[in-house]
């Protein structure tokens, strides 16, 4: 179980089965193109992406040198605010939410999660496995959150105030009660996270934003890097 204040990676948590259907609607497949088998190797560390574009990769094989890392107890910062609504979550996070949008959205001003502490001490380590995969690279940190089970969210946003590759680690229980939702040539994107842990990498720019945005009906961890290509 999961405590107001500590998250235990290695504990079981409380579930809930109650997609609703707004949030539901687009398809369930994670990408409409054949899944391209391309493995990326760095160092001990392998990535085999089970599905493959232009802007988008995804994977469920994460390495054990990287998921044992996230394994543990986190504390979260504290935060009244947070009041998981499972209606609310699917509304924001619906295609017709977007097609409101008047102009880029860069931070999604909407949202419902929890930020997780990370000692330096915690990070370094992390980081360093991920530089073998992303050699030659500047790697930080772009946030560790908690989304809360019956609604947590992250409404739609585009990042396009900071180009580079993004890299989001993420853990679910169950699987297929939380997603990773994009839109991509016009056509929306529902990646649906499987049990266990995930990892999604997509190419974020300024001239051809990808917008995107996150639900969950069950606790999600999330883990997110910039990596920028810039020490060639």
């Amino acid at each position: 179980m999961i405590s107001a204040d500590i998250i235990k990676m290695n504990s079981g948590w409380p579930l809930t089965n109650n997609l609703s259907q707004d949030a539901a609607m687009t398809t369930r497949a994670a990408n409409p193109r054949e899944p391209e088998h391309e493995i990326v190797t760095g160092g001990a560390n392998v990535l085999e992406w089970e599905t493959s574009d232009e802007r988008m990769k995804i994977t469920s094989k994460v390495p054990d040198s990287i998921s044992s890392l996230l394994t543990g107890d986190w504390k979260c910062e504290p935060d009244d605010s947070v009041k998981p609504d499972i209606e609310e979550a699917a509304s924001h996070c619906s295609p017709s939410a977007l097609e409101k949008a008047e102009k880029d959205i860069e931070k999604a001003p909407d949202k419902c999660l929890r930020r997780l502490m990370v000692p330096r001490t915690r990070l370094v380590p992390i980081i360093m496995q991920l530089a073998e995969i992303y050699p030659k690279s500047s790697i930080q940190m772009s946030g560790f959150f908690l989304y809360p089970e019956n609604g947590g969210y992250m409404g739609w946003h585009t990042n396009s105030d900071s180009p580079c590759t993004r890299v989001y680690i993420t853990h679910v229980k169950e699987g297929e009660k939380s997603f990773f939702r994009y839109r991509l040539d016009g056509e929306y994107v529902t990646s649906w996270d499987k049990a266990g842990w995930n990892l999604r990498q997509f190419e974020v720019t300024k001239e051809n934003p990808m917008w995107h945005c996150v639900y969950a009906e069950e606790p999600r961890l999330s883990v997110g890097f910039r990596i920028n290509r810039n020490l060639l």
